[in-house]
């Protein structure tokens, strides 16, 4: 985000961007190798995964993919293409914790973190009034689903006693109905924005002009 005040060539920022996602990737191949980068540094937050990692990994390549096959469609974003890219790495970071998490509430984080900078790619096509519709529906449609989340991890830990998701399966029996309807509210409130994202935004995630369809 900060290099677009000194670099203002598309090209290099799209290097830029290659070369911190192939970062990413050396990062998780050598966490996978036995070098513990995130071991012990955020107890009960941050799980170790290899399912994570490979997970993580995966979803790194297939953006470095997508910014070489869309190199050229980056100019036509306007003048603060890097801000664009920037927005495309929040939203990494949200998956990230999401690929890895061990707690409830950075469950919550993760999420948040990867769907509000997509709220405002939704939008990123000004000459469209649809595209605007699109991201105030969109962040409608999240806020809505993220009180059901709170809702559902509400009680949970009512139920539970803990945030941690290894114990999350010893509930107690006096609240066994609040234990499965948590379940019920996190699944609807993973279903309201997927279902959303497919069904109406996705024609106006786009960077050019047009919007994919």
């Amino acid at each position: 985000m900060f290099s677009g005040f000194y670099i203002k060539n598309n090209r290099a920022l799209n290097i830029i961007s290659v070369l911190m996602f192939l970062a990413i990737i050396i990062g998780g191949v050598c966490e996978l190798n036995g070098c513990k980068m995130l071991v012990d540094r955020f107890p009960n937050m941050i799980g170790e995964s290899v399912y994570g990692v490979s997970f993580l990994i995966g979803l790194a390549a297939l953006a470095v993919f997508f910014l070489l096959i869309n190199e050229d469609q980056f100019e036509k974003v306007g003048n603060h293409v890097a801000e664009y890219y920037a927005l495309m790495f929040f939203s990494f970071c949200g998956i990230a914790v999401l690929a890895q998490f061990n707690n409830l509430v950075l469950m919550f984080l993760g999420i948040e973190l990867m769907s509000i900078p997509m709220y405002i790619i939704a939008g990123t096509n000004k000459e469209s009034m649809k595209s605007t519709e699109a991201s105030v529906k969109y962040f409608l449609m999240g806020a809505f689903s993220t009180g059901i989340l709170l809702l559902g991890v509400t009680f949970l830990y009512g139920a539970t006693g803990t945030f941690l998701v290894e114990n999350i399966d010893k509930f107690d029996p006096n609240f066994e109905m609040i234990y499965y309807l948590g379940w019920i509210l996190l699944f609807f409130s993973f279903c309201f924005p997927l279902l959303y994202s497919f069904a109406v935004a996705r024609p106006y995630f786009s960077i050019t002009g047009a919007t994919f369809r």
